[in-house]
């Protein structure tokens, strides 16, 4: 299967980062697949918050677009919800404690999620 074909890549994502989680450092965004990048940005003027996500997934030249893909924003203060720029639509969180786990499901080339 496809997901399966990319499993190699958690462990290599796991190996580059073991230095730094061993140090202690977290990451400021999570997203549940291991070619998906996340960074969490603020804009300091407003104080508003969003996640750039890129997709690195690709076979040659051809696009992988992942499913079901859900990302995970720890130390989400008073966050409650997201807007998918791609999607043009809310999408659905969960509230974990200090947690926001961010469900957008399918993940194209890039996406920008505006934190609310």
């Amino acid at each position: 299967t496809a997901v399966s074909a990319l499993e190699p890549a958690q462990v290599q994502r796991d190996l580059i980062a073991f230095a730094a989680v061993s140090a202690g450092a977290r990451p400021a965004v999570d997203p549940s697949h291991p070619l998906v990048e996340g960074v969490r940005v603020r804009n300091p003027k407003t104080g508003r918050e969003a996640v750039v996500l890129m997709n690195w997934a690709y076979r040659g030249r051809d696009l992988v677009v992942i499913n079901e893909l859900k990302v995970v924003i720890p130390n989400a203060g008073s966050l409650r919800g997201a807007r998918s720029v791609a999607q043009r639509r809310n999408l659905e969180v969960v509230r974990d404690g200090a947690t926001l786990v961010v469900d957008v499901g399918e993940m194209q080339e890039g996406d920008v999620l505006l934190l609310e």
